[in-house]
């Protein structure tokens, strides 16, 4: 017999014999309840009319009494109609089930009879006077007392016959009660014997393979896998002990490749711990929905910190953190953080030794919720500081050779200031190459072999990523790694090669500024219309092929303008180039914002107060955010990824060397923005100075 059959058959018999102890029992609670339901519906009915005719019959003797006696208390009407009363009573009672009816109304009927009698004597006493009585009056009402007497015996009778009948169902009722209970209390005896008897079998039965059982299984919990459980049966316990056996089985596979998982691990850390050695870099890891921050030790040797030195949280990256950067990186943080675009910052972090370094910040969004909000954001942290100084410089170089050109007028230039220039750029090149070198011979590329390698053993960590979260964690984090270091990988080799050719740029103006040594400044008085169409052919063709729309619009009556054409010319291409750059720029990172049907640039020509022209060139692109309006003509600020910094300043630097000036405004992100170049009218006295002309707009 299976466990399962052993464990149902005990609460089954003990059922069944409760069950048929329990009908019997029942049935004789039953009978009981029907005879005293009967006692009340039959005999105390019975019982009740009879005391009811006694109780009447008594009355109307007194009031017979009263009539013989010629008392003036009776009243024949009011005893009519007691009568009358009385009987619709006792028919109301003869009325309800289970009653003896005929015995009831022959007492009834001899109630009747006795109360006719009474009336007929009682009247015959009220109309006849005492003297005149005659023997048959005195006769009837002999006749009526002796009918009364033998009234009263009978329905005394019938009082104490109906009391017998209820003491003997009463105790009949009682001796079924008795025995009801007896049967119920044998039941719950037989019950409660049997399932003893039952238990003590079942218990019998199943000590012996529980036992085995349990033996075995303490076992294994204490670390003897190899334990056996020997037992074996067709019952449910022999297919527990075998399921078991297999769990055991299963168990030690688990264990051999969980080592094996372990091993490989430890060889995969081992292999990232090296790639990101080699690479230079340092890891930051922030779980947005938990606030929790890592910081790999490598990010704190870049700064000449231990790992325990500092607490790894954002309070202490905002300490380090130099505080003309902090209020930006604070604000692009927090908008990666919540609109999910990418973090790519330039940032100044205070050493350990006090001094300040530059390190390029790249973060990207890895994981996000249900809804899309990013929940897990990782990246890295380079060191650019070698980058940043030759940047400073290429700015040192560009800052002397334009106090070169005030001092010359932009014609003569000293050959020892181009000689120290040409140092300068040596230099930078130097540090170019060696950046260069740096990033070409970085190792992040077996740090992409290591993700690669992680994705073709996937298969192998199929029960550590199955069942261990951080194993579940594993592939998706290494292959997130691997693709932010790839991009900053890509971004550090486009770096290096926009610092080339910043460099050739510059060697490009100092070979246009020797070719014009010992020459004079070459100034012109022109048209502003002819120096904007000159621009116009230079770049008109790339706003042909995006689709922009150019319009010119002009006083009608503007003055010739006095400059250095090649400078003027220069600024007018810079400022084109900048408004087409922010037209594509608005509708490859911005469409929601565009407003207009196509893109187009406006260029007014304006006559001023004062001697001066305004060149006007107006855009619908990106525009400027607010907090940028004061930067942008900042040397080395720039908004475009493939930007240096040097339009803007440059142009803004030559335009007052010419006695003129530039300005911008805009109405904001997505609002396009307006530059305003400012030219001194030809034969004006001050029309090559530096005099600062923004009073005259």
């Amino acid at each position: 017999m299976k466990f399962s059959q052993k464990i149902l058959l005990l609460p089954g018999l003990a059922f069944i014999a409760f069950l048929a102890f329990f009908v019997v029992g029942k049935n004789l609670a039953d009978e009981s309840a029907e005879r005293i339901a009967d006692i009340e519906d039959r005999y105390f009915r019975q019982l009740e009319i009879s005391v009811l005719l006694e109780q009447f019959a008594t009355e109307t003797q007194h009031a017979f009494s009263l009539a013989i006696a010629n008392d003036e208390e009776f009243d024949l009407e009011n005893a009519e109609a007691a009568r009358e009363s009385f009987l619709a009573r006792v028919d109301e009672g003869l009325a309800a089930p289970k009653l003896a009816h005929e015995e009831l109304l022959s007492l009834r009927d001899a109630y009747v009879a006795y109360y006719d009698k009474a009336m007929a004597v009682a009247r015959t006493a009220l109309e006849t006077p005492f003297a005149e009585y005659t023997d048959e009056d005195f006769r009837e009402q002999l006749e009526a007392r002796a009918q009364y007497t033998d009234l009263i015996a009978q329905l005394a009778e019938a009082r104490v016959l109906n009391r017998q009948r209820i003491d003997e169902a009463f105790r009949f009722g009682r001796i079924r009660a008795r025995q009801g209970g007896k049967a119920l209390r044998l039941t719950a005896l037989v019950t409660v014997a049997l399932l003893l008897v039952l238990s003590v079998g079942v218990i019998l039965s199943l000590v012996r393979p529980l036992r085995v059982i349990t033996t075995g299984t303490e076992a294994i919990a204490s670390g003897d896998l190899y334990q056996t459980i020997d037992y074996r049966s067709n019952d449910d316990l022999g297919r527990l002990a075998d399921s078991f056996r297999k769990m055991q089985k299963s168990l030690i596979a688990d264990i051999g490749r969980r080592k094996a998982i372990e091993a490989q691990l430890r060889t995969n850390e081992e292999r990232l711990a090296l790639a990101f050695e080699v690479a230079n870099d340092g890891l930051w890891d922030h779980r947005i929905d938990t606030g929790d921050i890592y910081l790999s030790p490598r990010f704190f040797s870049l700064l000449g910190y231990d790992a325990g030195d500092l607490d790894p949280s954002f309070r202490t990256i905002a300490t380090l953190t130099h505080p003309e950067e902090e209020d930006h990186i604070a604000e692009q943080f927090q908008r990666h953080l919540h609109e999910g675009v990418p973090f790519l910052e330039e940032m100044r972090l205070r050493c350990k030794d006090g001094s300040w370094r530059w390190f390029h910040v790249v973060g990207r969004i890895v994981e996000v919720d249900t809804e899309g909000k990013p929940t897990r954001t990782v990246g890295t942290v380079s060191d650019v500081t070698a980058r940043k100084e030759a940047e400073q410089q290429l700015a040192a170089a560009q800052d002397e050779l334009l106090e070169s050109a005030r001092g010359a007028g932009m014609a003569e230039i000293a050959t020892s200031v181009l000689h120290n220039v040409g140092n300068v750029l040596n230099a930078a090149t130097t540090s170019a190459s060696v950046l260069a070198h740096t990033v070409t011979q970085s190792r992040l590329s077996s740090l992409r072999r290591l993700a690669e390698v992680v994705r073709e053993r996937e298969g192998d960590f199929a029960d550590y990523v199955a069942k261990d979260p951080q194993g579940q964690k594993l592939p998706g984090f290494l292959v997130s790694l691997t693709d932010v270091l790839s991009a900053e990988h890509e971004r550090l080799e486009l770096e290096v090669e926009r610092l080339a050719k910043s460099h050739e740029h510059i060697k490009e103006i100092i070979a246009l500024q020797q070719n014009y040594a010992g020459i004079s400044g070459a100034t012109e008085d022109l048209h502003p219309r002819s120096l904007i169409d000159d621009a116009l052919q230079l770049v008109g063709g790339s706003f042909e092929r995006h689709h922009i729309d150019v319009t010119i619009e002009a006083d009608a009556e503007v003055p010739r303008v006095r400059v250095e054409t090649h400078l003027a010319l220069q600024i007018l291409v810079n400022l084109l180039k900048n408004a087409r750059d922010a037209i594509k720029e608005l509708h490859s990172q911005a469409p929601d914002l565009v407003t207009t049907e196509r893109p187009a640039v406006a260029i007014a020509i304006r006559q001023k107060s004062e001697g001066y022209v305004t060149i006007e060139v107006t855009d619908s692109g990106i525009g400027i955010e607010p907090n940028l309006m004061d930067r942008i003509f900042a040397y080395g600020f720039t908004t475009k990824r493939e930007g240096h910094g040097f339009g803007l300043h440059g142009a803004a630097n030559a335009a007052r060397e010419m006695g003129g000036s530039l300005e911008a405004t805009s109405g904001g992100r997505g609002k396009g923005a307006t530059f305003i170049y400012t030219l001194p009218v030809a034969g004006r006295r001050d029309a090559t100075s530096s005099k600062d002309p923004k009073g005259a707009a």
